[in-house]
């Protein structure tokens, strides 16, 4: 598994969705907060529909285009948390040109917090 140091600046970050982004090759899931699901997500379909999941696909697309715009205003750091628990990446504090990226995106209303901690797998064992 490609994992990234404990903290890193990361160049030419690609957003992913409104909350996730790539960098080096790792997907970086932005501590604290939650975007809207984007079109095609299985999370939103009827079938596989997530009680939790937020199902505006104009609002992901929206939050996704922020997000990428953020990450082009300046250098990125990313402060690794933990591994995303029951999925690939990890979970991150990410400061771009001196601003929280998760309290930028709230304070514009492109994302909501999560109100329970974000479940992360530990980097090292106890």
């Amino acid at each position: 598994m490609l994992m990234l140091p404990v903290s890193m600046m990361c160049a030419n970050p690609v957003a992913h969705d409104g909350d996730t982004f790539r960098c080096s090759g790792v997907l970086v899931h932005i501590a604290g907060i939650d975007a809207p699901e984007l079109a095609g997500s299985p999370l939103c379909q009827p079938a596989h529909r997530v009680a939790t999941a937020w199902c505006d696909h104009r609002g992901a697309a929206r939050a996704k285009q922020a997000l990428q715009r953020l990450l082009a205003t300046g250098p990125v750091l990313v402060e690794q948390l933990g591994r995303a628990q029951g999925g690939p990446g990890i979970v991150a504090r990410v400061v771009v040109n001196g601003r929280d990226a998760s309290r930028y995106l709230l304070r514009h209303g492109f994302v909501r917090m999560i109100r329970a901690p974000l479940r992360t797998v530990p980097l090292v064992a106890a």
